[in-house]
C-alpha cells in the first residue's frame, strides 16, 4: 500500500483515539477489516449522529446561524440484490454498518434502478430516464467507442453551481474511448478508480472477450493518469475507502461542502475475496461464499468512512445515500422473494436495497417509507437538498423530487414509473411500466431468468419457497388480437413477488373481473406507448479493433 495512503489511515484512527482521550467517553467501534476494536468517544455507535460536535464541542452548524449546505455522500453498490442486505428480511448476510446506518435514517422500500450498470449510472447522473438519452440498450462494453452523450448535462455540472467540490470514486462506465466521456470532464474536479464495467480486485485487470480474442489490461485511474502498476495488489474496495477517507481529512475549508459518488465494483465479478488479517481467510468454498465476502468488505469500508466523517466533524451534516445499480445476478445474488435477476424487467432485476440518511434538521429519521422512487430521481431531490431550486434544472428531466417526501413525509410526486423501453423498427418490442399498484411487462424476460432464485442457505432452511410450481412459472400470456407479442400484468399491491400473472386464464373470471383487467391492462399499454415517444435512438456503437489493449489504457482513440 502507497505510503501516504497507509498514514491518512493511522491519522484517522489517531483522531478517533484522540477525540475519545480528550472527551473522556468511551465506545467500541469493531472493524472487520484488520478484526481490531477501536476504542473511541461515539456514544452508542458511529451510527449516533445525532450527539455530533466540533472538536471544541460546539454544534457543527456555522457559528453565524446560517445553514450549511450538506456534504453528500453517495454510495452506489454493484449487482447487490434486495435480500443481500442484512435489513431485509430473508438475507443470510451480515452488515452491521450498512443496517445501522438503514435503521437510523429512511429506508426505501419502493426504490427501483435499471436492469443493468451503464444504465443505472447514466439515468443516476442525468436524471433521466436511459431510453430518453439512448443509453437504455445495453452497457458500455470494452472497445465500443461510445458514452454517455456530452451535451447532457449532470448532476455534478448543477452540484457545481451550488459551490459543491465533486469527487468520482470507483467505477464510471459511462464511457472512455475519448477523454470528453470521463468524469473530469462531467462535472466532477477528481476521479480515482476505472472507467469500465470490472476488474480484478487485486490486480485491477480488466479481462474479457470480445469477437472470439481475449484481452487483458490495466484499468485504474487518478484522473487522466493510469496509476494500476502503483496499487497492485491492494484490494479495490478498501482502495476506495481510502481515497474517500483521504478527501474528507484534506477538506480543510468547512464552508464548501463537497459531493462524493462513491461507486463501489462490489459485488460485482469476478470473486474476489481479501485473504488477509483474518477474517476472510480460506474463503474458496463457493462463489457465493465470495459474494458474502465481497459484501462484508464493503459493509467494513463504509463503517470506516464514516468514522472519518465523525472524527472530522462532518457526519453530522452530511447526506449519505446508499443504493444498488440493479438486482443481483443468479447464483451469487439474492433478490428473494421478488422474482427475476439482473438484466430482467422483473422485480428482483431493478427493485435495490435504498436508504438515505442525514441531518436531522432537514430530515426525519428511523422509518420505511413505501414512495415510489427510480434512480434518476436523486438529481432533482439531492439538488434541492442542497439548497438548490427545481426550477433553475432541465425541463426534460424525467426524474421527480422527492425533497418534500423525505422532509416532510408528504406523498411521493411519482406515482409511475417505466422500468424500461425497447423499439424496433420505430414499434415498441419489450417493456415494462407500473403504477402504485399495477404492472405490465410487455416482451419475455427468458426461460432462465424468470425464476425466484435463492441462497443454499434459504434452499436448507425451506425447499418449498425455491421451489415454484408450474403456473407459477408461466411467464406471460398472448393477448387476443396479438398473438406476436406476451404480456404479465400484477398487483404489486398483493402479489409483489409476480407469481400470479393476471392475464392467465383471463376467459375464466366473471365479466366485472375481466373488464376491470383489461381496463387495467389498456390503460398501462397506453401509458408505454406515450412514452414510447420519448426513446431515443440508441448510441451504442460496434467494436473498433482501434480500441485493443494497446490503446485501451490510454484515452483517444476513438
Amino acid at each position: 500500500m502507497p505510503l501516504y495512503v497507509e498514514w491518512m489511515r493511522w491519522l484517522a484512527i489517531s483522531l478517533v483515539v484522540l477525540t475519545a482521550f480528550c472527551q473522556g467517553g468511551e465506545g467500541v467501534l469493531t472493524d472487520n477489516h484488520s478484526s481490531r476494536k477501536v476504542t473511541a468517544s461515539y456514544g452508542s455507535s458511529f451510527n449516533d449522529v445525532g450527539k455530533d460536535k466540533t472538536r471544541d464541542g460546539s454544534n457543527t452548524a456555522a457559528d453565524n446561524g446560517k445553514p450549511q449546505k450538506p456534504h453528500i455522500l453517495f454510495i452506489l453498490a454493484d449487482d447487490m440484490g434486495w435480500n443481500d442486505v442484512s435489513w431485509n428480511s430473508w438475507s443470510d448476510i451480515d452488515t452491521p454498518n450498512l443496517s445501522g446506518l438503514a435503521r437510523r435514517g429512511i429506508i426505501f422500500n419502493q426504490s427501483y434502478a435499471q436492469a443493468s450498470c451503464s444504465p443505472s449510472r447514466a439515468a443516476l447522473l442525468s436524471g433521466r430516464y436511459p431510453f430518453t438519452i439512448g443509453m437504455h440498450v445495453s452497457t458500455v462494453d470494452p472497445l465500443r467507442p461510445y458514452g454517455l452523450p456530452t451535451d447532457v448535462p449532470l448532476l455534478s455540472n448543477y452540484l457545481q453551481k451550488l459551490g459543491y467540490s465533486t469527487h468520482a470514486v470507483g467505477k464510471w462506465h459511462l464511457g472512455f474511448c475519448k477523454k470528453e466521456y470521463t468524469p473530469t470532464y462531467r462535472g466532477f474536479d477528481s476521479f480515482y478508480g476505472f472507467h469500465g464495467g470490472h476488474i480484478g480486485y487485486f490486480h485491477h485487470n480488466n479481462h474479457y472477450k470480445i469477437e472470439g480474442n481475449s484481452y487483458h489490461h490495466t484499468d485504474f485511474w487518478r484522473n487522466l493518469k493510469n496509476i494500476g502498476d502503483k496499487v497492485k495488489g491492494e484490494y479495490t474496495t478498501f482502495l476506495l475507502a481510502d481515497e474517500v477517507i483521504g478527501r474528507i481529512f484534506n477538506h480543510s475549508d468547512q464552508s464548501k461542502p463537497f459531493f462524493i459518488y462513491l461507486a463501489f465494483s462490489a459485488p460485482h465479478g469476478p470473486f474476489q475475496a481479501p485473504g488477509k488479517d483474518g477474517l476472510w481467510d480460506g474463503v474458496r468454498q463457493s462463489s457465493r461464499k465470495l459474494f458474502e465476502a465481497m459484501i462484508s468488505a464493503m459493509d467494513t469500508a463504509v463503517g470506516r468512512i464514516m468514522k472519518a466523517l465523525r472524527a472530522n466533524s462532518m457526519l453530522k451534516n452530511t447526506l449519505v445515500v446508499f443504493t444498488s445499480d440493479n438486482g443481483g445476478t443468479e447464483h451469487e445474488g439474492n433478490n428473494y422473494p421478488l422474482r427475476g435477476i439482473k438484466t430482467t424487467l422483473y422485480e428482483g432485476g431493478m427493485r435495490v436495497p435504498t436508504f438515505l440518511l442525514g441531518p436531522r434538521s432537514i430530515l426525519k429519521r428511523r422509518y420505511t417509507t413505501n414512495a415510489l422512487m427510480h434512480i434518476s430521481d436523486w438529481f432533482p431531490t439531492l439538488y434541492s437538498l442542497a439548497g438548490g431550486s427545481v426550477k433553475d434544472l432541465p425541463d426534460d428531466l424525467t426524474g421527480y423530487d422527492l425533497s418534500e417526501t423525505i422532509i416532510r413525509q408528504a406523498p411521493s410526486p411519482r406515482k409511475e414509473l417505466v422500468y424500461n423501453i425497447q423499439t424496433k423498427e420505430g414499434k415498441l418490442s419489450s417493456g415494462a411500466i407500473r403504477d402504485t399498484k399495477w404492472k405490465l411487462i410487455m416482451g419475455m424476460q427468458g426461460k432462465n431468468r424468470n425464476r425466484w432464485y435463492c441462497t443454499m442457505p434459504l434452499l436448507q432452511a425451506n425447499a418449498s419457497l425455491c421451489t415454484p410450481t408450474k403456473h407459477d412459472l408461466v411467464q406471460a400470456m398472448p393477448v387476443k388480437g396479438r398473438s406476436q407479442t406476451t404480456f404479465s400484468l400484477f398487483d404489486l399491491e398483493s402479489d409483489p413477488s409476480e407469481g400470479n400473472n393476471l392475464l392467465v386464464g383471463l376467459h375464466n373470471r366473471n365479466h366485472s373481473e375481466q373488464h376491470s383487467i383489461l381496463q387495467t391492462f389498456q390503460h398501462l399499454q397506453g401509458r408505454l406507448q406515450h412514452y414510447q415517444s420519448l426513446v431515443k435512438s440508441s448510441v451504442r456503437k460496434k467494436v473498433m479493433k482501434e480500441g485493443d489493449p494497446w490503446q485501451y489504457s490510454k484515452l483517444g482513440w476513438c
